[in-house]
This record gives C-alpha cells, structure tokens and sequence, in this order.
C-alpha cells in the first residue's frame, strides 16, 4: 500500500473550487437540481449528490475525519470491570508511531504525518467482552524549535481491527470467598451446636411430680461453658462471614492493558495539527 500526500492550493474565501468539488462548474458532484452532469434534465425523484460548496484542507496541516494511526500504549491502565467502573474511567496515554491515513483508492491514500505526537484518553473496562474501551481527549504535536501545538480529539482506540483492546482478567476476590464460605460452615455448626445443647439441656434438668412439671434444675458449670460456646462460635463466625463478604465485593474483577503494545487510534472527529 503506497501512500502519498494531497497538499491541496490555499483555500480562497473558505472555498477551493477544484475539479470534482462540487462548487466547480461541470463537476459531476455540482449538478443543479433536476439537473444530470451532463445537463439533461434528472430522472424524477432523484437528488443531488451534494448540496451547498464544501471546504477543501490541506492534509499536510489537518487530520480529517475517520483517519487511522499506528500508535503504543506509554502508559497502560488496570481497569475495574464492576458494576460502576464506567463511571470512573482511568487515564492513559499513547505515542503515535505513524502517518494519519486518511481517504484514497488504489492503493494511493493520503496522509498527515502526526508521528511523535502524544495522545491520552479515559479508560473502562467490560468484563463481558474481556476489554478495555478508550475514549479520546486530547492531543498534543511538535512543531520544531521548540513549539507544539494542542488539540482536542474525539476517537477511540482499537486493536486487530476491532474496538478496544483486549486485556487479561484478574479474579482477586477468590480467595475472600473461600475464607467467607468457611466462616459460613463454622457459624451454622455452631448454631446447631447451640440448639442441640438447649435441648439436651432442657429435658435432662426438667423436674416431674404427681401435677407434671414442676421445674428445672441449675446448669452446671460445663453446661453453661458448652452452651457459651457453640453461641460464641455461631455468633463470630457470622460476623466473620458478613466481614469477608463486604471486603469480596470491593474486590471487582480487574482487566489489565499493559504498557508497550501496539494499537491502532480511530478519529472520530478532524483536528488541525500545524498552522497554514
């Protein structure tokens, strides 16, 4: 794939009438309404191309929309992949490595060479698609001696030719879980430890007479201690469980974009990169 530069004449009056452009007389794009290009009259019901004059930029100066770039991530993101993560997007930051490729056929592409400038963006990740998602924000490009220019970019960022950049997932909740499903065995042990003893308790200390029941005897000491213990047990393992269930759910799945790679940027929107 070649790629070459379209340094288009210096705009006049905001307007560059060339050959193709649809303020210029006998091109094919500026037909009059009810007109063809080549005067006769249109077949009914079909509209023109175009309406109105467009605005010719110099591609030397201006990336325009839907051009592409290689780029590499400088600054990479370990994105939450929960419920709210969108809500709190993290920052990264890209170097260009390459010309902006823009429109073209053949193999004959134009070009804007953004190469070395800088570009950060808000990231968030979806646990769904295994991804982290890039949102654009602003650019910033050398100028020489010493100056730069800065713009604002709306984009995103790709990689193998879908949205997004595919990163791997980090589960740091498992082992929180674990010690919370013990804690939960521990507490319904005990719980029935606790019933199993007031029952025990209960009928082996009841007192009968002629009328029926008459009472209970005192708990002895190691009664009281058994007792004690199985609700001491059913009551912190409880606590335990609920403490180690909160602190799981901080713990949101996490997905990794490393430093280094290499990704393609999408621009939504043109920006100009140097004066005329």
């Amino acid at each position: 794939m070649s790629v070459i530069r379209a340094n288009a004449p210096a705009p006049r009056d905001g307007v560059i009438a060339a050959k193709g452009d649809p303020s210029s007389p006998g091109s094919d794009f500026a037909n009059k309404p009810g007109q063809n290009s080549q005067g006769g009259a249109r077949p009914s019901g079909q509209a023109p191309y175009f309406t109105g004059k467009l605005t010719s930029y110099e591609t030397a100066n201006y990336v325009p929309p839907n051009a592409y770039v290689s780029a590499k991530v400088l600054v990479g993101v370990d994105s939450a992949a929960g419920v709210a993560a969108s809500a709190d997007p993290k920052p990264v930051m890209f170097r260009l490595t390459g010309p902006a490729i823009s429109v073209g056929s053949d193999g004959r592409y134009q070009s804007t060479d953004i190469r070395g400038c800088l570009v950060n963006g808000a990231a968030y990740g979806e646990l769904s698609s295994e991804k982290v998602y890039i949102k654009l924000q602003r650019i910033t490009c050398p100028l020489g001696n010493n100056k730069f220019s800065v713009a604002t970019v709306e984009g995103y960022v790709s990689q193998r030719g879908k949205a997004g950049v595919r990163g791997r997932v980090v589960e740091r909740a498992g082992g929180l879980t674990a010690r919370a499903a013990v804690a939960g065995t521990l507490q319904g042990l005990g719980t029935s430890l606790s019933q199993n003893m007031g029952r025990a308790v209960g009928g082996l200390n009841a007192t009968t007479g002629a009328g029926g029941l008459l009472g209970t005897e005192k708990l002895s000491g190691s009664e009281i201690a058994q007792g004690a213990a199985a609700g001491g047990v059913s009551n912190a393992a409880s606590m335990l469980a609920d403490y180690y269930i909160k602190r799981a759910e901080q713990y949101q799945p996490v997905i990794e974009m490393p430093t280094g790679i290499n990704v393609e940027i999408v621009f939504l929107s043109g920006f100009q990169v140097r004066g005329d």
